[in-house]
């Protein structure tokens, strides 16, 4: 029995879910022509109008690590300094120089805010951020809110503006896990942009 790679599991269950890929490609590079040096995949697709799920995967032989991420992303209107991602708490980030407290007492026990600077106190709050923790219980991944600047260039809709996302640092290909992950993940970025200033 052939089995697929995992790109096409991904390309196939998007489709199935009603999100086909507006855009995928599969890149492979190499010195010799029976050796695999280095790869890259990526697929988006629309969710909705403002929405955008994007998956990236990179592999190289190499000592240093490659980047492997899907998230949901959308448009803000912030500022281009307000960068910063946003952890679930852990008793180790207390090492992050970076880390950032918002006020408020009870979502600061909650989560962990790294930035240079920017502190996200308007953009969460109490639901939202009790949405990104259900997340990360539900499913045991490790997740990541962020807002970066010109972050997608592949996402012409996205290029050159201030990106707000839900991110993972793996690929959600099976159909349950990937369709959990777009509506609770839709509804999270949904809630955090509307708060955006």
């Amino acid at each position: 029995m052939k089995t697929s790679p995992t790109h096409e599991i991904l390309f196939e269950n998007l489709a199935a879910l009603g999100y086909p890929p507006e855009d995928k490609s599969v890149k492979l590079t190499s010195i010799y022509p029976d050796t695999r040096y280095g790869s890259t995949k990526f697929a988006y697709c629309a969710l909705s109008k403002d929405l955008y799920l994007f998956a990236f995967d990179a592999f190289k032989s190499s000592a240093y690590p490659s980047p492997t991420f899907m998230g949901i992303y959308a448009a803000v209107d912030l500022p281009t300094d307000a960068e910063y991602r946003v952890l679930k708490r852990d008793w180790v980030h207390f090492i992050y120089r970076n880390r950032r407290h918002l006020g408020a007492r009870d979502l600061d026990k909650k989560v962990s805010v790294l930035s240079s600077g920017w502190i996200p106190d308007r953009e969460l709050n109490e639901r939202n951020v009790d949405m990104f923790l259900a997340l990360h219980n539900t499913t045991r991944r490790l997740y990541t809110l962020l807002t970066r600047n010109n972050y997608l260039p592949q996402i012409e809709e996205l290029k050159n503006k201030m990106i707000l996302g839900l991110e993972t640092d793996s690929w959600l290909y099976q159909k349950e896990a990937l369709a959990q992950f777009i509506e609770q993940g839709k509804t999270l970025v949904m809630d955090v942009k509307r708060n955006c200033r």
